[in-house]
């Protein structure tokens, strides 16, 4: 037990880890199929493994071609599956709790608080989702996070000591790594620029220009091993003639045009976000500046936020057209978290016309923001703390903290200009892993008042956040179950795959080629081919799975899933009696 113990305190990764492990078993997360975009990426994959050629022909970045060449490797040894590939994104999402732990080691973090990061991050509703799918961020933040512990595990070893921040060597490692994130998720390659601002700020601000002046050969190394990587990525994209669906030229002019109104309304709503995700390790935060003082500041943060709530109903009262993601009450962006559910629930009853689904009442939703409005004045010793350690914390506890704010930072301000008031919630995950890095290495147990009580606050905080993402994955997995079953029933009884509207990842999946070539459904009832609602570019819709009975529709079959967060409606097949 004596061996247990010490274990856990040194390997605090375990904890994160067991977590993770431990919800897969209960959401079961085993389903062939493909689940938000990723069958997009499955399509690359495929092709990849097959052909041996990077082929986009689906309005998406081209930033898929390292995501695709490892699962292009798993489809070699193993054959083509959903499951394989998602199960490739679960080892990855093991390995990105391992890195964070032990970048926060190589800072001299206290292992309660590595551990209760790590418990953080597994209990995460965007990690929990995107790490069960094979979806891009995992495959681009992980690399990211390796070049970080990188670079934090070689000035470990030079902590303390003159000369150059870091070697030649180790920093074009750093610098390779780094661009090679960019392969994946473009902005993942903010993580080389936030780790020279966290190595050189200390320095500037020490006055150490010595130090600063030996360091810029091996930066400058860096940076050009990953600019090489940047466009050596830009050549293998043009030689296989993927280029042409390239974002990068469109999000670099997005950002150059600014838009206050989107970094305000962005801003609040990831405040919000970073409080329900970050709240446990919040409460670990010293106090500090008497009393007084910091109730003025809690007073004026909650005001700024409140003004801001009315920045964001004015958004949501505005006219985005149907990819409008800003709501009234939190969970305001959408994608990944919605009103009773983790992951978008993709079928055209629901995301177009509004039809019920698994909901919890509004009043609810209004009860949970305001209290996470509230709860937002435990940033407060969030600031003084960042101002006590930038004075008077070690070498890497400054450059930890400031590497870990200018990667939420840079992130938050890239995503927010690029995609203005469009963007989605999984965008967030550089943001909570960075400013979870930045509030750990603040977070001091030993220094807080009543320990117990906010042990217990802790587990208040972190239970529900678990819950809801164990449950809201669950049910993401049951539906999507039982919409799969639906759709081979239908297929087994005659149907033909392109006369079913089954919902986003369905049609896309099951019918692109065919729509690439104009291919009619021969199976057309009434020789009217098309969709009644314009949603996902089905191509016929005589048979429908949803969650909710048309009008001109009779039900074949039905399916009941199993609900964990909240009761819904079963899922329908049905079949169109004539034209619509």
């Amino acid at each position: 037990m004596e061996k247990l113990r010490g274990l856990l305190r040194e390997q605090t990764w375990l904890f994160g880890v067991g977590l993770l492990l431990g919800s897969w078993a209960l959401i079961r997360p085993w389903g062939e199929y493909p689940l938000n975009d990723d069958w997009v990426y499955a399509r690359i994959t495929k092709h990849l493994a097959e052909t041996f050629a990077f082929k986009v022909d689906v309005g998406c970045s081209t930033s898929l071609l390292g995501q695709a060449i490892l699962g292009a490797l798993v489809v070699k040894l193993f054959g083509f599956s959903h499951r394989n590939l998602r199960c490739l994104t679960m080892l990855l999402g093991l390995l990105g709790l391992w890195l964070v732990d032990r970048l926060l080691v190589a800072v001299g973090v206290r292992p309660r608080v590595r551990g209760l990061l790590s418990a953080v991050l597994a209990l995460n509703p965007l990690y929990q989702y995107l790490s069960a799918s094979f979806m891009s961020e995992i495959y681009g933040w992980v690399p990211a996070l390796g070049a970080a512990l990188l670079w934090f595990s070689a000035r470990r070893r030079r902590a303390g000591l003159s000369g150059a921040l870091i070697s030649l060597r180790t920093a074009m490692l750093v610098g390779l790594l780094s661009g090679l994130t960019f392969w994946v998720r473009q902005f993942a390659v903010l993580v080389l620029p936030s780790l020279f601002l966290g190595s050189l700020l200390p320095l500037v601000l020490r006055r150490q220009w010595q130090r600063v002046k030996v360091s810029l050969p091996a930066l400058l190394a860096s940076t050009a091993v990953c600019v090489a990587t940047l466009g050596l990525f830009f050549f293998v994209t043009r030689a296989s003639g993927a280029e042409a669906n390239s974002h990068v030229a469109d999000h670099a002019r997005a950002i150059l045009e600014v838009d206050l109104n989107a970094t305000l309304v962005d801003g609040g709503m990831l405040t919000v976000y970073l409080t329900a995700f970050l709240l446990p390790l919040l409460l670990w935060l010293p106090w500090e500046g008497g009393s007084w003082r910091n109730g003025i500041r809690a007073l004026v943060l909650l005001a700024l936020l409140f003004h801001v709530r009315g920045h964001i109903v004015a958004a949501a009262d505005s006219d985005f057209g149907p990819w409008q993601t800003v709501h009234r009450v939190f969970p305001y962006a959408g994608n990944v978290l919605h009103n009773a559910g983790i992951g978008p629930v993709t079928l055209d009853d629901v995301w177009h016309a509004g039809l019920p689904a698994p909901r919890w009442p509004r009043q609810t939703w209004v009860v949970i923001e305001a209290a996470l409005l509230l709860a937002s004045v435990f940033w407060v010793p969030f600031f003084t703390r960042t101002r006590r350690i930038v004075r008077e914390g070690t070498e890497l506890e400054q450059e930890a903290l400031v590497f870990g704010l200018g990667l939420s930072l840079s992130s938050f301000l890239a995503f927010s200009q690029a995609y203005k008031l469009l963007g989605f919630d999984r965008y967030y995950i550089p943001c909570v892993l960075g400013t979870g890095i930045a509030v750990a290495v603040m977070a001091s147990p030993s220094h807080v008042r009543w320990p117990r009580m906010r042990a217990l606050a802790t587990l208040a905080c972190l239970l529900p956040v678990g819950w809801f993402s164990v449950a809201g994955v669950h049910d993401q997995f049951r539906w999507n179950d039982a919409r799969w079953l639906l759709v081979r029933t239908a297929l087994a009884a005659g149907a033909d795959r392109n006369s079913i509207q089954a919902g986003l990842e369905v049609n896309g999946w099951l019918d692109y080629d065919d729509r690439l070539s104009h291919r009619v459904s021969p199976t057309c009832i009434g020789g009217r081919c098309g969709c009644a609602f314009p949603g996902f570019d089905c191509m016929d819709d005589s048979y429908r799975v949803g969650m909710n009975l048309l009008g001109s529709y009779v039900p074949l079959a039905k399916v009941e899933p199993g609900y964990w967060l909240a009761p819904g409606p079963p899922l329908i097949l049905s079949q169109r009696l004539g034209p619509w």
